[in-house]
């Protein structure tokens, strides 16, 4: 259709051309005012028709979708206004990869103007509701793109393609597009949409020997079978996005490497092997630093100050291109010792935070941020030990960093309810402050199939173009497993390794927003390369339109403006 039209709008021009050049003609060979003014009367009739069909574009919402502005998406949701679930947190993760105009809305408290300028809607049926009138009308308004999660589906219009046959059990996730699977490590129940009537099937599923569609779609409504996003949810989800949402993002994996839980007392040796061995083979790598060691059951307390070989160490780190990550002040509270507490968790009654409070946590973080400046060290990111952190802790740590590193506590009341983006992304709930996701774990002391099990991470990460291939060693192993890890690493393609020093200089971004970017790309051939072309190349349809035509405009007057003197001058 969008061929047609164009071949539609170039005749359009054409005509008007020709009739210009007759008219003008014309009006050089005519004598009389009278005829001047009813040829130009026609002469205007012609141009405001044709100006009309080149400026009126059916097809805007197309034309619109494919420019260079990433999506404004709403995503309402039942229950309290401001509250947000795990697993909204979860979807906050997967959408702010690719757009940070994201807002979230009760349907308590939905209005008219939530919904202008969005051009995808999500509802997001966690829990069963009757929908608001007033939220029911402005959903079925909407003329975007809709995509729902879960349940209430029944109550919008559009959605009548969706068949529930109850709930079916499923053991892994599958991409048709290519029918690779990712295995469940529990089976789990999505609703059995089986029959539905789709004009395409995104995501499937199987479970028993059947097949069940997950994510499906019927013109601008879509439906995806379930309101429990997991880990392997979010890295199928977050693939098929990349063509709903038509953002063409890289096709290659950020991969980082940090060397964790260094204090005052590490074994310098050790650090340095493994510095050593990554610098000789060129990979960007993070060190996480606890700049306090200390022991409350010995009294102990050791600064970085107190290890002046760490500190020399450190500093040289910084030299060849390493980054530091502040990893709390001490990396404990109560009783607990230094890399075995919780520093923002009070482990007497660990189901809750209780020092998350604003002044505490910016007072620990401002005490770490110090006690490495006054050794010459410069931290570029934050790790909360454990990955422990409060909402409200998040609000303090963007008050100093722009990077975040690791996993995201989802729940205040309940430390272990944590998650991982596949993906770098910002999502909305650590204010604007850019995630690298910890995906690969690390090797654990004892494990002989640690490595085993990072690669099997790496292999369901790759169903997603843009996943991360994220991984943490603690320097006490020694270089011998670090080696042996980056041996394996090395053999996924495409890893972009993630420097920190280098932000805001990449050609290729990894997210569709102007944030700052953190892929240090080496020389190579890309597959995809995004280029601005200038601001008066860039003019749509419509502007051009209204160009041509006041050009044009302006030269008809100046023009019949000249015939008509020079008549008078014949007629005297």
């Amino acid at each position: 259709m969008m061929v047609y039209y164009l071949f539609f709008k170039l005749l359009c021009c054409i005509v008007l051309y020709k009739e210009l050049m007759t008219y003008f003609k014309e009006l050089i060979l005519l004598r009389r005012a009278k005829m001047i003014i009813r040829k130009l009367t026609i002469l205007s009739a012609i141009f405001t028709l044709c100006s009309f069909m080149l400026i009126s574009h059916p097809f805007e919402s197309e034309v619109n979708a494919g420019s260079d502005s990433p999506p404004n998406v709403l995503v309402i949701h039942p229950g309290p206004p401001n509250e947000m679930s795990e697993n909204l947190q979860s979807l906050d993760m997967v959408i702010s990869h690719f757009t940070t105009n994201l807002a979230f809305k009760s349907t308590n408290e939905l209005s008219e103007k939530d919904v202008r300028n969005v051009t995808h809607l999500i509802y997001f049926g966690e829990a069963e509701e009757d929908l608001p009138e007033k939220s029911t009308k402005l959903i079925n308004g909407f003329e975007g793109e809709k995509i729902v999660f879960g349940k209430n589906h029944e109550q919008l219009t559009g959605f009548e393609f969706v068949k529930i046959n109850g709930l079916a059990t499923v053991q892994e996730l599958l991409l048709p597009s290519n029918d690779k699977a990712i295995s469940l490590p529990i089976a789990h129940q999505i609703v059995d949409v089986k029959g539905s009537e789709t004009t395409k099937e995104w995501i499937a599923s199987t479970g028993a020997e059947n097949r069940y569609p997950l994510f499906i779609q019927d013109q601008k409504h879509y439906y995806y079978a379930d309101h429990e996003l997991a880990i392997h949810d979010s890295i199928l989800l977050g693939e098929v996005l990349h063509d709903i949402l038509q953002i063409e993002h890289k096709e290659s994996h950020p991969a980082a490497i940090r060397l964790e839980d260094v204090n005052p007392l590490t074994d310098v040796d050790l650090l340095e092997q493994c510095m050593d061995l990554l610098i000789t083979r060129e990979i960007p790598f993070m060190v996480s630093v606890t700049p306090v060691y200390f022991n409350p059951a010995t009294g102990e307390e050791y600064k970085l100050s107190d290890s002046p070989a760490l500190v020399e160490l450190l500093q040289k780190i910084q030299l060849k291109g390493g980054s530091l990550v502040l990893h709390g002040y001490t990396d404990q509270s109560g009783k607990g010792k230094s890399g075995d507490g919780f520093e923002f968790l009070d482990t007497a009654i660990p189901s809750f935070l209780l020092k998350d409070s604003d002044q505490y946590i910016n007072q620990r973080i401002s005490q770490g941020i110090e006690e490495l400046h006054e050794n010459g060290l410069e931290p570029k990111a934050f790790e909360a030990p454990h990955y422990t952190m409060s909402h409200s802790g998040y609000k303090e740590v963007s008050k100093h960093f722009s990077t975040y590193v690791g996993q995201l506590q989802l729940s205040d009341q309940n430390w272990e309810v944590m998650k991982e983006a596949p993906f770098l992304t910002k999502p909305s709930f650590i204010n604007g402050m850019e995630l690298i996701p910890e995906t690969l774990r690390y090797i654990e002391e004892g494990n002989e199939s640690s490595i085993d099990q990072i690669m099997e991470r790496a292999e369901n990460l790759m169903l997603n173009r843009d996943s991360v291939m994220s991984v943490f060693y603690h320097p006490y192993l020694g270089p011998e497993g670090l080696e042996k890890l980056l041996d394996q690493l090395l053999s996924i393609s495409d890893l972009e390794w993630v420097d920190l020093n280098d932000q805001g200089k990449q050609s290729y971004p990894a997210l569709n927003d102007n944030h700052e970017k953190m892929l240090r790309v080496e020389p190579k051939t890309a597959s995809l390369q995004i280029i601005k072309p200038s601001n008066l190349l860039t003019l749509n349809f419509q502007s051009t339109s209204l160009i041509i035509g006041g050009l044009l405009a302006v030269l008809m007057i100046v023009f019949s403006y000249l015939i008509t003197l020079r008549n008078r001058h014949e007629e005297r």
